[in-house]
């Protein structure tokens, strides 16, 4: 015999610890009933022994972080200032020695000459206009295939999701047309019921027929 217990959706997703939706999702993949109760929530019954097998299973534990991945404390960022300005300053080469008699050249002899560009205008214009061009053709990158990849992955989980959610609601629908179809014949057959007493009466009990009416 199985045995079943009577949740709600959420209590439902709380012991699977997925979302709302996945948890119905689950429940109608499973084909386990939806029904209400008494005060008209909707119930989804659950195998006892699908809870028991949920409540075993091991919680998924984060990762703990490397030594190397820790981030450093205040006091051993203030230690180690001192000690990475020496390294630094000891990496730095050593200024060459200049005599006391040097003297440096004046700017204008060490400035590097501008070259003289003797085309004509109108293929200096072209040149400049066809580097313009290679410039903006190789600013923008190809799309990746990586990209492309995750995108697919993104649209097709929205579509899951949104497949998972037209399912429960026509579930819900179709229970609701149940619900009625079922309250519908039960008064047609009370009325049934009445008109058959009534036709069965005598004449003199007029007022039990104005009454039954």
């Amino acid at each position: 015999m199985i045995v079943e217990r009577k949740l709600t959706a959420e209590e439902l997703a709380e012991i699977l610890r997925v979302p709302l939706e996945a948890a119905r999702a689950v429940a109608i993949r499973n084909e386990w009933r939806f029904e209400r109760d008494r005060r008209g929530r909707l119930r989804i019954s659950v195998p006892d022994q699908f809870l028991k097998a949920q409540a075993a299973a091991p919680r998924p534990q984060g990762r703990r972080a490397a030594p190397s991945e820790m981030p450093a404390s205040p006091k051993r960022k203030a230690a180690s200032a001192p000690v990475a300005a020496a390294e630094a300053t000891a990496a730095r080469p050593a200024a060459k020695a200049r005599p006391s008699n040097h003297r440096s050249p004046p700017a204008a002899a060490t400035a590097p000459k501008a070259e003289t560009d003797s085309r004509p205008p109108q293929r200096r214009a072209e040149s400049g206009a066809g580097a313009g061009a290679r410039e903006a053709t190789e600013a923008v990158p190809p799309p990746s295939k990586e990209a492309g990849r995750q995108d697919a992955f993104s649209l097709q989980v929205r579509v899951s999701s949104l497949e998972s959610q037209i399912e429960t609601l026509l579930k819900l629908a179709l229970l609701e047309r149940q619900r009625a179809e079922e309250a519908i014949a039960e008064r047609n057959h009370w009325r049934d019921l009445a008109e058959r007493l009534i036709e069965a009466l005598p004449d003199s009990s007029s007022w039990l027929r104005r009454w039954l009416h």
